[in-house]
């Protein structure tokens, strides 16, 4: 059908974000890129025997969620929970669909987030994920305040929950929005990308800077990758040889590094962090409102006002419990492994 094959043709070629919300993002200019993804996308739809107009259609939604949308030097891809909900009917709506809420007992529908309090799992915070109207949505609910320290009791005083808004026995909702990435590096259809906002707030480790044994590590490549991709998605992500060598912390020698490890995502290195953003001030991000309920802390000075902490891979050289995190102004700086309130920014190596 020549129609079909003329929308086909400028869908493909065009590579643009229909949603208005995204319409900020330009037909992609570079060619290499362009020509790459058309002779993907050519292969998969010519075909002997012409699709009904109905297949044809899916063919090119299952694309166009595989491949990332690519905008100069970003790319928007996957989604996660980020922006808090605060129209009040879908709140009531979802509030409703939610059903019986959790308690210390029993978790119902909702899942626990399994997390420390006083050097223990504990059951206090707990989310569920609803599609309403075609559009997905997670609940967060808590009976107490994520202790900013694995090892601390839970209290207000404690976290940065409440400073950031969120109050314990109420249902907060956020919108899973695309993720938008920098691209850090791209050749031969590979490309490294970061997260460009922090995504969430994530203790490193309780025990120690292990990475090769890390929390951290596990819930990127567990809890992050299966909530942010769908099956074709993954297929784009690449597992990568990640360097946890003395060389990739920055220090000559560091008696806490581990063996390299095989990840689809990762944290970045000192080593990568400083060659990749060159500048302090290139290195300091915000963070997305469920990374707040998740208890990111915030700067509120006014020089770095809206920026938060986020985490490296990279062992600490003079301290087990250590590990290097980027400040709110962009410098590079340690702090305890158990500590909850820094950021993430997933990485991750893709194909297009």
């Amino acid at each position: 059908n020549e129609n079909i094959n003329k929308m086909l043709d400028t869908f493909i070629k065009s590579i643009v974000v229909k949603n208005s919300k995204y319409s900020k993002y330009k037909i992609c200019d570079n060619k290499k890129i362009i020509e790459n993804l058309n002779n993907k996308n050519t292969k998969k739809v010519t075909q002997k025997d012409k699709p009904q107009k109905t297949k044809v259609d899916n063919n090119i939604k299952k694309e166009v969620e595989a491949n990332p949308i690519i905008e100069y030097n970003k790319y928007i891809f996957g989604s996660y929970p980020q922006t808090l909900v605060k129209d009040n009917a879908i709140i009531e709506k979802l509030n409703k669909l939610a059903g019986k809420l959790p308690s210390k007992h029993t978790s119902r529908s909702w899942i626990n987030y399994n997390y420390y309090a006083k050097s223990k799992i504990e059951n206090y915070m707990w989310y569920k994920d609803i599609t309403y109207n075609n559009k997905k949505y997670r609940g967060v609910y808590f009976k107490k305040y994520r202790p900013r320290y694995c090892s601390y009791k839970s209290s207000s005083t404690f976290s940065k929950q409440n400073d950031n808004g969120y109050s314990t026995n109420t249902i907060y909702w956020f919108s899973y929005d695309p993720i938008e990435w920098d691209i850090l590096e791209q050749s031969h259809g590979k490309a490294l990308i970061i997260a460009n906002l922090i995504l969430d707030s994530q203790e490193y480790y309780p025990y120690a800077n292990n990475y090769e044994l890390s929390s951290i590590r596990k819930w990127l490549n567990d809890n992050f990758y299966n909530t942010a991709f769908n099956d074709l998605q993954k297929n784009s992500i690449e597992a990568t040889e990640v360097d946890n060598s003395a060389s990739s912390t920055g220090d000559s020698s560091n008696p806490y590094v581990c063996n390299n490890t095989k990840d689809k995502i990762f944290l970045l290195s000192c080593k990568e962090v400083t060659t990749y953003y060159n500048s302090d001030s290139k290195r300091q991000a915000k963070g997305t409102d469920y990374a707040k309920c998740q208890n990111l802390k915030v700067s509120y000075e006014s020089s770095t006002l809206g920026n938060s902490y986020w985490w490296l891979r990279s062992p600490y050289h003079t301290y087990s419990f250590g590990a290097y995190k980027i400040e709110w102004d962009g410098g590079i700086d340690f702090t305890n492994v158990s500590y909850t309130s820094c950021g993430i920014r997933p990485a991750c190596y893709i194909n297009y």
